[in-house]
């Protein structure tokens, strides 16, 4: 495309809320699913997104994560309760969670 100068515009559709579409249909799955939230009201927001998108779990995280390569997350339950707490590199957190998940799912 040859640069002109003009102004682009861009225009955006919204898509269908996958994590709401699985919870819809969960019958005996289990999901988690994810909240980027920031610092006033983020526990509660997540919860209401829990509760919402029928999750078992959701993993609340901030948005200074976007970038880094580090994050701090915390995994909620289906009650409410805060029943992990991840930090460090991305990756690891990753290796965290589908650990804590596994251990959830047997025990």
């Amino acid at each position: 495309m040859a640069k002109t100068g003009v102004s682009l515009e861009l225009e955006l559709v919204e898509t269908a809320d996958v994590l709401a579409e699985l919870g819809r249909r969960k019958g005996t799955r289990w999901i988690v699913g994810f909240a980027l939230e920031s610092e006033e009201f983020a526990h509660v927001n997540a919860l209401r997104k829990l509760k919402d998108k029928n999750c078992d779990a959701i993993v609340l995280n901030r948005p200074t994560a976007i970038g880094s390569e580090n994050n701090s997350v915390e995994v909620i339950d289906a009650a409410g309760q805060t029943v992990a707490h991840f930090s460090g590199l991305k990756t690891a957190i990753a290796g965290e969670l589908i650990a804590w998940i596994g251990a959830s799912l047997v025990g």
